[in-house]
């Protein structure tokens, strides 16, 4: 994280690059949701507003963020925070490898943390960097340039500071973990799929109980647009014990040292179990882990891990259409309390 308090160097990008940039910013701009920290507007439409863009976009604030992505490794997420000065409002400023969830991941992380802003410009750009990722060229839009997205918020003058610090420590987990789900969401999706057509196909006792078939049904259900899977992993357990099986890590847990201790029991097929610690990614709830348990012989198991949320489709489905699984749960598991259902129905 780098504070800037106020001055930065000169840009050396020409006055042509610098226009269309600077449109770029205020094609993206946008005010704070109406339950933002501190918001006293709902307008949440691109400027359109005569006279304010040079005040908005100005070239220190073009140069500080140039100045900002100036050297880059892949991956990193580069943070700095602009006390402000007589060239630009005080100002977060983000730049990171473009990925999918990345703005939701980022307004909800303000509004939880309580950071009051009074607008966001997210331009996308092309841009080339050298082998030690030295920025050498950065144009509007991505063409065949690996894609950054550049994140300007602006933050109102009250904007309590711890908050702040908080915000500024968050970011970096949060854009890498809104990339990597949006990097692993095909994989993920294809291992409840590929799961599903495991229970169906067997034979020879690796998945315990009656019910193989409906939790595969089950499986598919959430693939089909009820479940963000956000993370998976396999994970070897015995003696309530749980290791990782580090080369499955997918998502948000790609990265993550930690791990949940056993969560099936021996009869236990599938569990549903509840997080502790709220996602700050899409609905920003607090995120299930769906557990089917795969017998490995000599008392030892597999626990497939899906780490996620249920979707609104999910939340509002009838009871009648979800595949149910009238012994697949065990008793301390249950669905969300927002799905129509009754104590000890699945």
């Amino acid at each position: 994280m780098t504070v800037n308090p106020g001055a930065t160097e000169k840009s050396v990008l020409s006055p042509e690059l610098m226009a269309k940039l600077s449109q770029a910013y205020q094609d993206t701009y946008r005010g704070p949701h109406g339950d933002a920290p501190g918001a006293d507007t709902a307008d949440t439409g691109p400027l359109r507003q005569a006279g304010t863009e040079d005040h908005l976009v100005s070239a220190a604030l073009l140069a500080a963020h140039v100045a900002l992505a100036r050297r880059r490794a892949p991956g990193q997420v580069a943070v700095a925070v602009h006390v402000g000065d007589e060239d630009f409002a005080p100002a977060l400023q983000v730049v990171a490898d473009h990925g999918g969830m990345q703005m939701d991941s980022v307004t909800l992380l303000l509004h939880r943390l309580g950071v009051a802003y009074t607008a966001i410009m997210n331009p996308v750009f092309g841009v080339r960097r050298d082998a030690t990722g030295e920025l050498e060229d950065v144009v509007p839009g991505t063409g065949d340039a690996p894609a950054e997205t550049w994140i300007h918020i602006q933050l109102a003058e009250s904007v309590n500071r711890a908050a702040l610090d908080q915000a500024v420590e968050a970011l970096p987990r949060v854009l890498t973990d809104a990339r990597q789900v949006s990097l692993d969401s095909v994989a993920m999706g294809s291992a409840l799929l590929s799961l599903a057509a495991l229970l169906d196909a067997d034979d020879s006792g690796r998945f315990s109980g009656p019910d193989r078939s409906d939790v595969a049904d089950l499986l598919r259900w959430l693939a089909d647009s009820h479940f963000v899977v956000l993370g998976y992993q396999r994970c070897p357990v015995s003696d309530g014990r749980a290791s990782v099986d580090t080369s499955s890590r997918l998502g948000v847990l790609k990265f993550r040292e930690d791990v949940l201790p056993q969560l099936t029991s021996d009869d236990d097929l599938l569990v549903l179990a509840q997080a502790t610690i709220p996602s700050y990614l899409r609905y920003g709830t607090y995120p299930y882990i769906v557990v089917v348990r795969e017998n490995a012989g000599a008392g030892h198991a597999v626990e497939h891990r899906f780490v996620g949320l249920f979707t609104v489709a999910a939340m509002s489905a009838n009871v009648l259409e979800i595949p149910w699984c009238p012994s697949g749960f065990t008793r301390r598991s249950r669905w969300p309390s927002r799905i129509p259902a009754t104590p000890g129905s699945c």
